[in-house]
């Protein structure tokens, strides 16, 4: 399958294939902490940790990955992820302690760094500007569909079967993703010219490793002076990390791309935007079955209208943004998305179910537009000879907004947890409840901070990627 353009759309839905691995992984997974908590002796927040450093160690390993697909090419580096993914998610399954657990989600981590960005590489590398709209709508739809199955799923898994199970179901789907990749993804040489900027790298390394940390330990009794040494050590190397960017003669990334203002401020606020959102699942998913006492079927189920609610709207994404462009857009998910966490915050548990999944299924509807909306956008200026930079920027910063979405929203529950000894919030009556609520408020106000960086942007941002008919 191809076109006049000379690429193919069969890699497009191989690469897809390979997404909805990684983002059922990610998403199955929320469902079973509490039952991973409980056989370990831990709580359901501290099982957020798995999360989060499976999404640090992505993160981190990408600019690595990038560097072998160029010097061996894209293909067998592609296939490798796949293969190793799967050894991790066995290695999950048999974890017989949280540290074990802990440690084979790291090398699903590893895994997934090289599965996303060579992925994204391969579709979008030699593709025609006019069909970016179109083939970033296909990769979005494994964000989409994976989310929406994987709740139920895990739910059902972990209550009728074993949290275990929901990593033993990645094999089948690793051994399928592998065939049809072996024969569908086109081979290409590695182009042999990159060199990795060890300095780089390592400072940002770093500074990942140390703000993960720092949040850990914030939400820790007595920890607090740690996590405060640990949080200024990571801003400072982040500073540093930037300096260096700016007069390293072989940077980690090209950073011409940062002051391109469509890319910097889908990476910049909309990483804000990225981060608040992706902790409403595991915030509502913990809101239902710690607080409210839900099982894992039941609020996997309900959690299942929110991905609905992504689902329904992506037939609408491509239409809203040739029709409105893209900064109404960004407006109305951005204070939608923001007011139905404030919602489901404080009323969630006295609306019918109905109601509740209703508000759902709008939350999870402007939620997809935005995020549509930014990940479109920010490749609305990028040269073909700066794709490569460009996607490895882009896959590290999803992979450290959703770990950081994870660790923020554990720090913001224990702080909220540990203010109810305080009078008189220790007369709270939802006790349960309260953590993850305060939470869902937090994070809404962070959506609703991620606004004040679009007016860096120029008029009508995006036109460019829009249809002529729409833009008359």
């Amino acid at each position: 399958m191809g076109n006049s353009s000379g690429w193919s759309t069969v890699p497009v839905f191989i690469v897809a294939g390979a997404l909805f691995l990684e983002f059922f992984d990610g998403n199955v997974i929320i469902t079973a902490m509490p039952g991973i908590g409980a056989d370990f002796g831990v709580t359901s927040a501290d099982i957020g940790l798995a999360i989060t450093l499976y999404l640090g160690a992505a993160a981190i390993g990408v600019p690595l990955a990038t560097l072998l697909a160029d010097r061996v090419g894209e293909k067998p580096v592609f296939l490798t992820s796949i293969v190793f993914f799967g050894l991790a998610s066995l290695g999950c399954a048999a974890s017989v302690s949280v540290e074990m657990l802990m440690a084979f989600r790291l090398l699903q981590g590893a895994a997934g760094a090289m599965l996303v960005p060579i992925g994204r590489s391969i579709v979008l590398r030699d593709s025609p500007e006019s069909a970016r709209i179109r083939l970033v709508a296909y990769l979005t739809w494994p964000a989409l569909i994976a989310p929406l199955l994987a709740p139920a799923v895990g739910g059902f898994l972990t209550e009728s079967v074993s949290w275990r199970a929901i990593f033993l179901l990645n094999i089948p789907i690793c051994i399928a993703l592998f065939a049809v990749a072996w024969v569908g993804v086109p081979k290409k040489e590695g182009l042999a010219k990159m060199r990795l900027d060890v300095t780089g790298w390592l400072v940002f390394a770093s500074a990942v490793t140390a703000l993960i940390v720092a949040m850990e330990l914030a939400g820790m009794p007595g920890r607090e002076p740690f996590a405060l040494l640990f949080g200024m050590v990571g801003l400072i190397l982040v500073g540093v990390l930037a300096g260096w960017l700016r007069r390293a003669k072989n940077p980690l990334w090209n950073p011409a791309v940062f002051r391109i203002p469509t890319f910097s401020v889908s990476n910049g606020g909309g990483i804000v935007y990225r981060t608040a959102v992706f902790s409403g699942p595991f915030l509502i998913i913990l809101l239902l079955q710690v607080g409210f006492g839900w099982s894992p079927i039941e609020a996997g189920v309900a959690i299942t209208w929110l991905f609905l609610g992504n689902l329904g709207i992506k037939f609408f994404v491509t239409a809203l943004l040739n029709r409105f462009g893209f900064m109404p857009m960004i407006w109305i998910s951005t204070t939608g998305v923001a007011t139905s966490f404030v919602a489901i915050a404080l009323f969630s548990d006295r609306l019918s179910y109905f109601a509740l999944a209703l508000l759902l299924f709008a939350s999870g509807a402007l939620r997809s537009l935005g995020l549509s909306s930014y990940s479109t956008l920010q490749y609305a200026d990028i040269a073909n000879g700066d794709m490569p930079s460009a996607n490895s920027v882009v896959a590290v910063w999803n992979q450290l907004a959703g770990g950081f979405a994870i660790a923020a929203s554990v720090f913001i529950i224990r702080a909220a947890e540990s203010s109810l000894g305080i009078a008189p919030l220790a007369t709270v009556a939802d006790a349960d409840a309260f953590p993850y609520r305060i939470a869902l408020i937090v994070m809404a106000g962070v959506i609703a901070s991620s606004l004040l960086d679009i007016k860096r942007l120029p008029k009508r941002p995006g036109d460019n990627l829009r249809t002529v008919a729409a833009l008359r």
